[in-house]
């Protein structure tokens, strides 16, 4: 019991210290300010594009020998509304580049 104690005494002297027992609540933020904002868009754009790199086939080593085009088809080759994935509720179509 003691082992116990003691950890809940150091998480709730880390909450007080924090501040987390006279303000235990974030302040609201409506979805426009908080989602698809500028610079959210740049990180996800560089992150995109450094994950390019692995399908580049550099120094061989996803296994592809001899290609030179992939062909991406289904309903998500085109379709910008759910390229997000499971992001797509929090998306626009406008804010999304196409394969």
């Amino acid at each position: 019991m003691s082992l116990v104690d003691n950890a809940v005494r150091r998480i709730l002297r880390l909450k007080f210290r924090l501040g987390l027992f006279e303000n235990p609540y974030t302040p609201g933020i409506s979805e426009e300010k908080r989602l698809v904002l500028p610079e959210h868009v740049d990180i996800a754009r560089q992150l995109a594009e450094e994950f390019m790199v692995l399908h580049k086939n550099e120094n061989h080593t996803l296994p592809l020998k001899n290609v030179s085009k992939i062909a991406v088809i289904g309903p998500m080759a085109k379709e910008k509304d759910h390229l997000p994935g499971s992001w797509y509720r929090h998306s626009r179509g406008r804010d999304v580049e196409s394969i």
